[in-house]
């Protein structure tokens, strides 16, 4: 008989055995590997901060994946969310819908138990995209050399980051809760991040520390770390360590003070350091630097452009509860339901936008404007990593009344209307799962 069920400690080996196997490009295979993973596992499910589930045959593990429990910033508001990860296949029972069996069980019972969002970073995008998940935000992939960077920053501001120290930690962990905070798309951190973490060889941190002034019967000062960055260094070939590259794991600012004091840092490396690998949401990070450069492979694109980055879509999004998210959202000034179309049963769901009109949250409306599309786009809009009239004008989704479609200008007006009242920001994610 098969099923999906939560997967016992005893299965855990079994499982790390199918790991080597369906990913052999980064695992060697070794019995003493197989341990490591084991003892990570068993970690991983004591934190409780995630479950391990398994597609079983008369109780023998064919496949199994790690489901991850999360606090998302959706737009300000803390929410229950869900990732899933390290799905596995064993390599003789591939293309016997194992994985897809895997999938619906973590998205049905996520649902169950208060989950808003659900994301995953794809191995095949097309598959996930079946099952109503919508790309999210672009990454940029930068390679800088430090002469790029601006050296008007306060370089002495910059300490070292003490990876084994308690203190150090809780500085770190203070800032990135800060920017969680204010940032739309983040996830809390939890135990496993620094699990992980724990598991990078070489990786180095600096921090940034403000000190502020504040003046009463006396003076008092308050060291606050406002920004930091982990890191490792790199040859770029082994045949010569002299060449090297600064590679970014992890850089949170929360001011331009923190911002621009290691950009300063990144400058003073310009001797020893031949690029900086940097990574950003922020399409137009660019901006911060002096001049223009990718330097593993410096390019003029057509039109004298530039080549500055590359770029790749990872994190995928499916919004679980539409309903309530919507509900977060500014409301409108006129009456709109989203119409959405099932990816499998092809049932549309109507969905009522919160409005300022006293019919805007009944179904029935006919006087309501509507947006028609399937569960991925829905998906991708409410997170903020699709705007509507994006979506418009590219057909991926159709606006309409009570007399039919709208013409495409007035859509197009329409689209930007709703897009504006919502100001959704980009999702930007740093959770690693």
């Amino acid at each position: 008989m098969n099923c999906v069920k939560q997967m016992p400690l005893v299965d855990l080996d079994r499982f790390a055995q199918i790991q080597q196997n369906a990913y052999a490009g980064v695992n060697n295979g070794t019995i003493e590997e197989r341990q490591q993973l084991v003892a990570f596992y068993t970690t991983l499910i004591h934190a409780s901060e995630c479950t391990f589930i398994g597609y079983y045959n008369d109780n023998h593990l064919l496949g199994a994946a790690i489901i991850y429990h999360f606090t998302l910033n959706y737009c300000g508001e803390m929410v229950p969310a869900t990732g899933i990860g390290s799905v596995a296949i064993d390599l003789l029972h591939k293309k016997e819908g194992i994985a897809k069996s895997l999938l619906l069980y973590w998205l049905k019972t996520s649902g169950e138990n208060g989950a808003l969002v659900a994301s995953l970073y794809p191995f095949n995008a097309a598959f996930y995209n079946r099952f109503g998940f919508g790309f999210g935000t672009p990454l940029y992939f930068y390679q800088t050399p430090p002469k790029n960077f601006s050296s008007d920053g306060d370089k002495s501001l910059v300490q070292w980051l003490d990876l084994e120290s308690s203190q150090d930690l809780s500085d770190m962990d203070a800032c990135y809760k800060a920017f969680f905070l204010q940032q739309h798309g983040m996830m809390q951190r939890t135990d496993i991040d620094y699990l992980r973490l724990k598991r990078q060889k070489n990786l180095k941190g600096i921090k940034v520390v403000e000190v502020q002034y504040t003046t009463t019967s006396t003076t008092t000062s308050t060291s606050t770390v406002t920004g930091y960055m982990l890191f490792e260094q790199k040859g770029i070939t082994p045949s010569n360590f002299l060449q090297q590259t600064l590679n970014v794991s992890e850089l949170i600012t929360l001011t331009p003070t923190a911002a621009r004091a290691i950009s300063a840092f990144f400058h003073a490396q310009a001797d020893q350091i031949d690029y900086v690998n940097h990574r950003s949401y922020d399409p137009m990070w660019y901006h911060s630097l002096l001049d223009l450069s990718y330097a593993s492979k410096p390019e003029l694109l057509p039109q004298i452009n530039h080549k500055v980055a590359d770029m790749g879509l990872g994190m995928m999004w499916r919004v679980l509860e539409p309903q309530k998210l919507l509900q977060m959202l500014p409301p409108l000034s006129f009456s709109l339901q989203f119409h959405i179309a099932d990816m499998h049963s092809k049932h549309i769901h109507i969905y009522p936008v919160p409005c300022t009109q006293a019919r805007a949250s009944s179904t029935d409306n006919a006087d309501s404007l509507q947006i028609h599309c399937d569960e991925a786009l829905m998906s991708s809009l409410l997170m903020g990593a699709l705007s509507l009239r994006t979506a418009i004008r590219n057909g991926n989704a159709k606006m309409r009344n009570s007399d039919g479609p709208l013409p495409l200008i007035q859509a197009d007006k329409m689209a930007r209307t709703i897009d504006l009242t919502w100001s959704l920001e980009v999702p930007q994610c740093l959770t690693r799962f």
